[in-house]
This record gives structure tokens, C-alpha cells and sequence, in this order.
């Protein structure tokens, strides 16, 4: 009787409508797509897939990441919010957002400035192994390959920074 009383109380959460499906699982390709994109962010989360790779900051690699933005929102728009659960009609209200924000905050071109004194590579590479918890060959051969990926990423950052320096996007001088 228990049993049955406990399953009839879960039985409205164990049933999802498709749209809570189709969002849980562009929610769920998403945070696969940032870890891809992001490898170090995927190291510092324990995801040891990605430890021998860092991020492409190229120019070519920012426009596939605002189309892929632009796709997800569209993915977005296929959903039918009416038929979501409360809890994710929040998590579609909010990954929209942080969406439609990232399309928008595209034309002033952070990736143009992207070194301060809080931020930059000057910060993050120097701490990446200690976001990795290298214990085996496998591990330390890992670290390794980033490290040669070190010089490509630190010419991107260049790149990125030619490119304000020519469209005036500099730090105030204070």
C-alpha cells in the first residue's frame, strides 16, 4: 500500500511531456558542446576527455561558436513552453537568455580584449596543471600535448588583441 501511494505521488514526475524531453536533452548536448569547446573548463570539472586540448580562439572558431548559439536558440524556439514542466520552463527561460545575451554581446567583440588583470592567459595557463589531477602516464602524456597546444593559443590571443587594437577596443587609461 506504501509502495503504491509513493509511486502515485512520483508518478507527475516520472511522466515528462516531449517538450521536457526535447529541452532536457538540448540542455544535456549543450553542456557536451561546452566541454568540447571549453576543454579546460571540462578538466577543472573532472571530465579528463578533453586534458589533452585547449580552446581555438580563432576567428573561424568564434563565428561556428555565435552560428551554433544561433542554432540552439532556434532549437529553443521548436519547443513548446505551454507543455513544459515549472522546473524547466525555468531552465528554457534561462538558457534563452544566456542565448539571446551571447548573440547580442557578440558585436562588441570580447574576444577582442581578453586579457586583464583578473583574466587571460597570463592567469589561466600557468594554473592548468593544477586543475588536472595527473596520476598515470596516460595523464601526464595529456598535459603534455596541452602544453605544446600553448603557443597556438597564445598566437590567437595576439590575433584577438591586433584586432581591437585596430578597431580601438582598449582599456580605458586610467
Amino acid at each position: 500500500m506504501r509502495l503504491a501511494a509513493l509511486l502515485l505521488l512520483c508518478a507527475p514526475a516520472l511522466a515528462q511531456s516531449d517538450a521536457d524531453t526535447a529541452l532536457e536533452r538540448l540542455l544535456a548536448d549543450e553542456f557536451e558542446s561546452m566541454m568540447r569547446t571549453w576543454p579546460r573548463w571540462a578538466s577543472e570539472r573532472g571530465d579528463p576527455r578533453f586534458d589533452d586540448q585547449l580552446e581555438d580562439l580563432s576567428e573561424q572558431a568564434r563565428l561556428d561558436r555565435l552560428e551554433h548559439t544561433a542554432l540552439r536558440r532556434k532549437a529553443l524556439a521548436d519547443i513548446d513552453v505551454a507543455k513544459l514542466s515549472e522546473r524547466n520552463r525555468a531552465n528554457f527561460a534561462l538558457f534563452d537568455y544566456e542565448r539571446a545575451l551571447r548573440l547580442s554581446n557578440a558585436r562588441f567583440h570580447p574576444e577582442q580584449t581578453p586579457v586583464s588583470q583578473q583574466n587571460g592567459p597570463q592567469i589561466g595557463l600557468p594554473q592548468m596543471a593544477s586543475q588536472l589531477n595527473i596520476k598515470t602516464p596516460e595523464q601526464f602524456a595529456n598535459f603534455f600535448t596541452r602544453l605544446e597546444a600553448v603557443p597556438t593559443l597564445v598566437d590567437q590571443y595576439i590575433a584577438n588583441l591586433r584586432a581591437g587594437l585596430a578597431a580601438c577596443r582598449v582599456p580605458p587609461r586610467l
